[in-house]
């Protein structure tokens, strides 16, 4: 057995619908969990993007390359554990960053997200139909790691303004 995406056009009916299970199952689960521990231990938005980002690029990475189709539906599994935290943290960030702005800003976020939705599936069908599908896939997991590092950075450098001293701050 192979990985479910490996499977021959003909038997990805039932392959599609064990591996969509999976993945909400693992979204469920991660949604559940990480609202957890975000909110009891107040871990900041950015930083859970960047962490659940390399974990469902990872996760991802290891649906494509797995060798059997059960190693396979757990980690698309995993995936959707990871990819669970990214919408409440995206919202969250945005309505705490741009509170005065929130029409404006959702407004903007959800656009760029649903153009984001329209081009990528498509850059992975042109890049599959040009040079097959089996490398075409392996787009999708440099988008996540693409927010994972921009969230890792942005979370960087509001830590390290946060920590510098302003003008008013020094003290003759």
């Amino acid at each position: 057995g192979r990985s479910p995406l490996h499977e021959p056009v003909c038997n990805r009916c039932g392959t599609c619908g064990a591996s969509q299970q999976r993945n909400s199952g693992g979204f469920l689960l991660g949604r559940s969990l990480l609202g957890w521990i975000t909110a009891r231990w107040r871990i900041s938005e950015l930083l859970v993007l960047a962490i659940c980002g390399a974990g469902g690029s990872l996760a991802f990475l290891a649906t494509i390359v797995a060798k059997s189709y059960v190693a396979g539906l757990i980690a698309f599994a995993m995936a959707g554990l990871f990819i669970s935290a990214d919408g409440p943290s995206i919202n969250s960030f945005v309505g705490c960053r741009f509170a005065r702005q929130t029409a404006t800003a959702f407004s903007l976020m959800n656009g760029f997200g649903n153009l984001g939705s329209a081009a990528g599936p498509y850059s992975v069908g042109v890049l599959g139909n040009r040079f097959g599908i089996e490398r075409g896939i392996w787009l999708p997991p440099l988008f996540s790691t693409g927010l994972s590092i921009i969230s890792l950075a942005w979370f960087a450098s509001t830590r390290l303004h946060r920590e510098l001293p302003t003008v008013v701050d020094v003290k003759p």
